[in-house]
C-alpha cells in the first residue's frame, strides 16, 4: 500500500481484495480483531444509556470496485516482428534478424466475472464514456495462469498519452437482484409449508369477497394456476390471512371455492383491491425446511452472502421471480389486530 501509514497484519496475496475503511472522524467503528464495536473517545455515552446495534451479514451486495489508470505504461507489451524480406536482394545470407516493437493495447483489466459493458462506468480525463460505443468488454485467457480475463477496451478514436487518467468502476456480475419473498405457514395440524410469494403469481380482488359468496372475481386470472380436476388438485390462494382453495377457474373467476381452510379464519368481507396470492403446488420451495438454503461456508452453515447470491436450488427458485412485499398496508386493517389500544405509545409499532 503506497502513500499511507497502513501496515497490514499479514501480507495479502496476489490479486487479493483489500478493503480500506476511513475511521478518523467516525463516531464508532467495528474492530475485527476482537469482534467488537468501539465508540469514539470524543463521543459521550452517559451511564445507563441504551446502545442499539444493527448488523448486516453482507451489506456490500453490489461489490463495487474502482480502478484508476494513469498514462500508458501498464498497456505496453513487446512483440517480436520478423523483418520479412532481406535488405539485400538475391543474396545467399540469411535474414538479418527480427525487431521488437512496442504495442499499445488500450484495454484495462477488471474482474473476470463482469462482461456487461452497461454495468461498467468509464471516464477518460473526467469525461464519461458511452458503453458499447466508446468502450467494449474483451474476454480472454491469461497466458501464465490460464484463468479467464475481462478487460475494458477503449475505441481506437480515443487517444491515450502519458498523463491520461482513466477511471473504471464496475459491479460484480452476482449483484443484488429484485426483492424475493417466501412464506412459512403452519396449519392447524402442525404441518409446515414453504412457498414462494411472487408478484408474477399474484393478483387482486376485482370486487368485494363476502362470506356468502361462492365465486371469487380477480383482476387478472392468468396469474393464478388452473386446478387439476382429473387428479382433484385445487388451486390455493391467500387473501389477507385466509387460505382459500378453488376447483374451477374461468377467465378471471374462481369457482367451487372452500373458505378458511387449514385452520385460517374466514373474514366476513375482503375488499376489492386486496391481494390474492398463489400458494399452490407450483410455488412450493423444493426441500422445504429439510435442507440449508444458503451456500455453505468453510466452517459455517452459511458463507454470509445471503439468499440473493446463493446457488442452491432453493435460492434459485425463490429469486427466479420478483417478490411481493406483504405489509400491514397490504392487509385489511380490521384483521389480525394483536395490540390493544393504549398498550404502547402511539407510533411505537408501525
Amino acid at each position: 500500500i503506497v502513500g499511507t501509514d497502513i501496515i497490514p497484519n499479514s501480507v495479502p496475496g496476489i490479486n487479493a481484495n483489500i478493503s480500506i475503511t476511513y475511521t478518523a472522524d467516525a463516531e464508532y467503528y467495528y474492530d475485527a480483531t476482537d469482534n467488537t464495536v468501539r465508540i469514539s473517545e470524543e463521543t459521550e455515552v452517559p451511564n445507563g444509556s441504551l446502545l442499539a446495534i444493527t448488523s448486516f451479514s453482507s451489506h456490500d451486495v453490489y461489490r463495487i470496485k474502482t480502478k484508476v489508470f494513469v498514462g500508458t505504461d501498464q498497456l505496453e507489451s513487446n512483440v517480436q516482428v520478423g523483418q520479412g524480406f532481406d535488405i539485400l536482394g538475391f543474396d545467399t545470407s540469411s535474414y538479418e534478424g527480427s525487431s521488437s516493437v512496442v504495442v499499445l493495447d488500450t484495454a484495462y483489466p477488471i474482474d473476470n466475472d463482469q462482461t456487461n459493458a452497461s454495468k461498467i462506468l468509464v471516464s477518460v480525463n473526467g469525461r464519461k464514456m458511452a458503453p458499447k460505443y466508446d468502450y467494449t468488454i474483451v474476454e480472454g485467457v491469461d497466458d501464465e495462469t490460464g484463468l479467464k480475463t475481462s478487460k475494458v477496451k477503449l475505441a481506437d478514436s480515443i487517444l491515450i498519452n502519458d498523463t491520461t487518467v482513466i477511471v473504471v468502476t464496475w459491479t460484480s456480475a452476482k449483484e443484488y437482484k429484485v426483492a424475493s419473498t417466501f412464506q412459512i405457514f403452519k396449519d392447524m395440524n402442525d404441518s409446515l409449508s414453504y412457498n414462494r410469494l411472487s408478484i408474477n403469481e399474484s393478483t387482486v380482488l376485482a370486487q368485494n369477497l363476502n362470506l356468502s359468496d361462492t365465486e371469487i372475481f380477480v383482476e387478472d386470472g392468468s396469474k393464478l394456476p388452473d386446478p387439476n380436476t382429473e387428479l382433484g388438485i385445487p388451486g390455493v390462494v391467500f387473501v389477507n390471512a385466509e387460505r382459500i382453495v378453488y376447483y374451477t377457474k374461468s377467465g378471471n373467476t374462481l369457482g367451487q371455492i372452500r373458505r378458511g381452510t387449514s385452520g385460517t379464519g374466514a373474514l366476513s368481507t375482503h375488499k376489492a383491491g386486496d391481494l390474492v396470492i398463489d400458494v399452490s403446488e407450483r410455488t412450493v420451495i423444493p426441500g422445504g425446511g429439510n435442507v440449508v438454503w444458503y451456500d455453505k461456508g468453510d466452517s459455517n452453515p452459511s458463507n454470509g452472502a445471503g439468499l440473493q447470491s446463493a446457488s442452491t436450488d432453493q435460492a434459485k427458485f425463490i429469486t427466479e421471480k420478483k417478490g411481493i412485499v406483504v405489509s400491514r398496508s397490504s392487509i385489511d386493517p380490521d384483521i389480525n389486530t394483536y395490540i390493544e389500544d393504549g398498550y404502547v405509545e402511539v407510533g411505537y409499532v408501525e
